[in-house]
């Protein structure tokens, strides 16, 4: 079975998408100051304060969804269960965020879209991927 012309370039946003989210959680947390001079100190200390096991499954949800974007472009069969463990890792961190952790005090409207527009993008990659095991691609 040929390979679907937008696979490799799909599969190619997915690796720089989740990469991107691992970049993130790791200057955050990490404290990197070219990366949090950005953040107001309401900001740094709100993420600083989050409870470890919040932080440890961010982690987790964007460490697995790098590791299933890059199943995703050598064409893995279980490249759509990482992408599929990652959303829900950072679904439910972000649902954690906003109704729990008081995200929209602290970074207002923007932020929250921010996350939930992060949040979308991953479940479109999974279902993608998703798809395309189904259809025998991966």
């Amino acid at each position: 079975m040929t390979r679907p012309w937008h696979l490799p370039i799909i599969s190619i946003v997915a690796v720089i998408w989740t990469a991107m989210l691992v970049a993130d959680h790791m200057f955050t947390m990490l404290g990197m100051p070219v990366y949090r001079n950005n953040l107001t100190p309401d900001q740094s200390g709100f993420l600083m304060a989050l409870p470890i096991w919040l932080k440890a499954l961010w982690a987790f949800g964007a460490w697995s969804g790098l590791l299933g974007a890059i199943l995703m472009w050598i064409r893995q069969p279980v490249a759509p269960g990482w992408l599929g463990i990652s959303f829900l890792c950072l679904l439910f961190t972000v649902v954690w965020l906003i109704f729990m952790g008081g995200a929209l005090a602290v970074t207002g409207p923007a932020g929250v879209g921010m996350m939930l527009g992060a949040i979308g993008l991953s479940c479109l990659i999974y279902l993608y991927a998703r798809q395309m095991h189904a259809a025998g691609h991966l």
